[in-house]
C-alpha cells in the first residue's frame, strides 16, 4: 500500500555546500533565478522549503560573518551543555555508601536538584514568591455514592448530558508555608480559589426555573478576565506575615496566553492603589 506521507530526508554537508554553490551560481541582483529552487529541490529530493531556508541561511551567515555557507542547525539548539567534569571529580572522596542514589549524589557534589544559584550555590528558598495557575474543574461527576438514612430524601441532579458535563475555570494561587521559631505555622500559604464566573439573570421562563433567577455561569478564561482577577481576587488577598519582611513579593505566572505582562498598566496601577510591593514574573 503506498504512504502518502511525504519522505523526508537530512541534506550531507557536502550536499548543503552544493546547494548554496548552485544556487550562488544562478543569482541575479542578489536573488537566486526563476525555478531554481525548485529544480534543485527536486535534484537533492528535498522540499522547496527546505533549499530556500539554506539560501537565507548563508546569506545570514556572509552579513553576521563574512562566510557564505549554510551549516546544518542539528546540535546547535537548546541549552548550551555545561562541564560537569570538575563537580563529579568531588564523587571519589565520597564513600560509596553515600551516593546510592542520584540525590544522594547530587549533594555529595554540592549540587542541589531544583533552585540552585550557579554563581554562589545557594538555595532559593523562595519565600516571597507567590505560584498561579489556572484548571479545569468539573462541577460533578458521572456516578456519585451517597450514605443515605431510610427517611432522606435521595439528592436530585439535573444535567443536559453526562457527556457535556459543565466545566469551570480556577485560578489558584499558592505560596510556600512559613513557620516561626518555634515551629508553628503562621502562614500556610493558601491564597485562594477563584472561578471565572458571571452573575447574571435568566431571560426565560423554563419548566427547570422561573425568568428572573440568579444563574453562575462560566466564563472563557481571557486576558481581560485574568487582569480583572488579579487586581479584584489575588491582590487585596495578599496578607503576608510580618508585613512581607519589607521585601517584594513575586506573583510567578507561568507562559499561558490569557496571562499579562509584568509591566501591564492596569495591574501597576491597583498594586499602587493598594500600596503593596508586588511584581509579576513570566
Amino acid at each position: 500500500m503506498k504512504s502518502n506521507q511525504r519522505a523526508t530526508r537530512d541534506l550531507t554537508v557536502r550536499e548543503r555546500q552544493q546547494a548554496v554553490r548552485a544556487l550562488l551560481a544562478r543569482t541575479h541582483g542578489g536573488k537566486p533565478s526563476r525555478g531554481s529552487i525548485k529544480e534543485f529541490a527536486g535534484y537533492f529530493c528535498v522540499l522547496e522549503k527546505t533549499i530556500f531556508r539554506l539560501w537565507k541561511r548563508a546569506k545570514t551567515n556572509t552579513a553576521q560573518y563574512g562566510v557564505f555557507e549554510a551549516s546544518a542547525m542539528k546540535l546547535l539548539t537548546g541549552r548550551r551543555p555545561r562541564d560537569l567534569k570538575a563537580v563529579l571529580e568531588r564523587l571519589r572522596h565520597v564513600d560509596v555508601q553515600q551516593r546510592t542514589t542520584i540525590r544522594s549524589a547530587a549533594v555529595a557534589c554540592g549540587l542541589c536538584f531544583d533552585h540552585v544559584d550557579t554563581s554562589t550555590n545557594h538555595c532559593i528558598d523562595m519565600i516571597d514568591v507567590i505560584h498561579v495557575d489556572e484548571k479545569y474543574f468539573f462541577l460533578t461527576v458521572v456516578k456519585r455514592r451517597f450514605i443515605m438514612l431510610h427517611n432522606e430524601a435521595v439528592p436530585i441532579r439535573k444535567l443536559k448530558s453526562k457527556r457535556h458535563i459543565t466545566t469551570v475555570m480556577m485560578l489558584m494561587a499558592l505560596a510556600r508555608p512559613q513557620y516561626n521559631e518555634t515551629d508553628e505555622c503562621i502562614f500556610g500559604g493558601k491564597l485562594g480559589t477563584w472561578p471565572f464566573v458571571v452573575h447574571t439573570l435568566a431571560e426565560r421562563t423554563s419548566r427547570n426555573r422561573p425568568a428572573g433567577t440568579p444563574l453562575v455561569k462560566a466564563v472563557t478564561a481571557t486576558q481581560e478576565n485574568y487582569r480583572a482577577m488579579l487586581i479584584d481576587k489575588l491582590l487585596p488577598a495578599i496578607k503576608w506575615p510580618g508585613g512581607g519582611r519589607g521585601t517584594r513579593i513575586t506573583i510567578q505566572q507561568d507562559n499561558a496566553s490569557p496571562h499579562i505582562v509584568p509591566k501591564d498598566s492596569a495591574f501597576c496601577a491597583a498594586v499602587s492603589a493598594l500600596d503593596l510591593n508586588v511584581a509579576l514574573k513570566v
